[in-house]
């Protein structure tokens, strides 16, 4: 009986924080769709070097929009959760310092798009740099919105707008490249569009629920250390696409290409690489609610000085994030030639070679973006910016060395997918080292383990299946609908077929055991019988 009591607060946190991840979970499978909805959908509505610039200005607005979005959200988090009875002074400090610093970083924007387009090489594209200067100021805002809701745990709210911005999100882009003659412009233009909407409801629905005055001595100290951490994490994150479209340029002249027939194979090799990107990065994106989830929860944690419940949160948070990344990233990893081209026009076939790399890649970066916000909720900013900066570093002499002087499209694809893995595993082996020097071991040896034995067998199994063209001519050799829909059934077969001897390896290998069946049913509010 005494070791029932002891042991019944942690699982109050374990159904808290499993009931939250299940809410912000949904929101973020419907993040997901809505992406893989823009995934499939632009590709078909642009010509592959339209989407390559279309890759290039969305990675470029990621620099300072998710700088925002991540940033300022983990700070209003972190002092909402600390200090609820200062929530509405901090929301309005947090308004005040934020809305200031986004409209400084979207006014630059807006006036120096002209030159920033040109620089890039998308002249055409001026308009929707201008756009993203929207963007940006609208995000700043909005994540103060967000960071209070997750601080208050208030995870069902949180959902509701995730869910409502991806939606209108979806629906607006692909609508706007519609509506303005299947461009980039129109891409953007609704983009921008979608995040105005969700700032004037968050203003409507979210800001009257805050009130009261004060704020936090400490905020915009450690607001400038997350931001600045922030903004190195994205660097670490978006590099290959800032490098890749003027070294691949570079090397197409070299090959001797004129530079406008240079710059456009570049964007067309950018298609390709950015359509891998998007695919890769599905289980990271599926990890969103893990970080949403484990913030303030660590940040409660470690204010009450609690370093047994916080040991706990960062081993159980890392050992089932393995698990659910390894599962999507393994399928990904092991048919990619089926799936790009049972989901996608025949030209976007190259964006296999470079998804082979990048689904592993992405596999480490989404665990290393867990740790790194753990860290974050932490207090250690300081910690989390050494260790961005020095993957950011790292990033920049991997692409430096291994992109320039290849001039073949598809060698290429492959070396970018190389050197963006390589930056990934440096920076989650040394978050990691950072968070075992605080806590204690992160890694659960023996999961990584399994998971890496039974990857490396399912990914050579899925290499050795036939490849897509192979099927289509032996059944469908007429081609037309008919291999349409075979090469999709096809797709969804094999990637069916890995999944599931993923999931029957980790039950055979009793990865999954007792423990982990009774804390899922106390998530799904089941009780024992007496």
């Amino acid at each position: 009986m005494a070791e029932e009591q002891v042991k019944t607060p942690g699982r109050d946190d374990a159904v808290t924080a499993g009931r939250g991840f299940l809410v912000i979970t949904g929101a973020k499978l419907w993040f997901m769709v809505g992406g893989a909805a823009v995934a499939l959908g632009l590709p078909a509505l642009l010509p592959v070097s339209d989407y390559g610039q279309y890759t290039d200005i969305n990675n470029n607005l990621g620099f300072l929009s998710m700088v925002m979005v991540t940033g300022v959200t983990q700070v209003v988090a972190r002092f909402v959760s600390g200090r609820p009875d200062t929530a509405g002074g901090v929301v309005r400090q947090a308004l005040t310092l934020f809305g200031a610093v986004a409209g400084l970083l979207a006014l630059a924007v807006f006036l120096g798009a002209g030159t920033i387009a040109e620089t890039r090489g998308n002249v055409e594209q001026t308009t929707a740099y201008r756009c993203v200067a929207v963007i940006i100021l609208a995000y700043g805002l909005y994540a103060v919105f967000i960071g209070a809701l997750n601080g208050q745990k208030a995870f069902l709210q949180q959902a509701i707008f995730d869910s409502t911005y991806t939606t209108l999100r979806t629906l607006f882009i692909l609508g706007g490249a519609m509506a303005l003659g299947h461009s980039v412009t129109g891409v953007f233009g609704g983009f921008a569009t979608a995040s105005v909407v969700i700032l004037l409801l968050s203003f409507w629905r979210i800001f009257p629920r805050f009130t009261g005055t004060g704020g936090e001595s400490k905020l915009p100290l450690f607001a400038a250390q997350v931001l600045l951490a922030q903004l190195v994490f994205q660097a670490v994150f978006r590099q290959d696409v800032l490098y890749l479209q003027p070294i691949a340029t570079a090397n197409f002249m070299t090959a001797g290409l004129d530079a406008a027939a240079a710059a456009e194979k570049a964007h067309e090799l950018l298609g390709h690489y950015g359509l891998a990107t998007q695919i890769a990065r599905l289980p990271w994106q599926g990890t969103l609610a893990i970080t949403f989830i484990i913030f303030p929860m660590l940040s409660e944690s470690t204010f009450a000085q609690d370093a047994e419940r916080t040991r706990t949160y960062i081993q159980q948070t890392v050992r089932y994030s393995l698990l659910l990344i390894g599962g999507a990233a393994i399928v990904l990893a092991a048919v990619p030639e089926p799936l790009v081209r049972g989901l996608w026009k025949p030209e976007y076939a190259p964006t296999a070679i470079a998804l082979a790399w990048l689904a592993p890649a992405y596999a480490a970066f989404a665990i290393f973006n867990i740790l790194m916000t753990m860290l974050t909720a932490a207090g250690r900013a300081t910690e989390a910016l050494f260790v961005n900066l020095a993957t950011a570093g790292l990033a920049y002499v991997s692409y430096q060395l291994v992109l320039p002087g290849v001039t073949e499209a598809d060698a290429l694809l492959a070396r970018a997918g190389m050197a963006t893995a390589l930056p990934f595993v440096f920076g989650l082996l040394v978050a990691g080292g950072m968070l075992w020097r605080a806590y204690g071991r992160p890694f659960p040896v023996a999961t990584m383990v399994r998971l890496l034995g039974l990857g490396s067998v399912l990914v050579v199994a899925g290499r050795l299946l036939p490849a897509t063209d192979t099927v289509l001519a032996r059944f469908a050799p007429n081609g037309g609908g008919t291999a349409k829909l075979l090469g999709l059934g096809y797709a969804a077969g094999v990637a069916g077929l890995v999944l599931v001897l993923f999931i029957a390896g980790i039950v055979l290998t009793r990865e999954l055991g007792a423990e982990d069946k009774a804390r899922f049913a106390r998530v799904l509010g089941r009780r024992k019988k007496a």
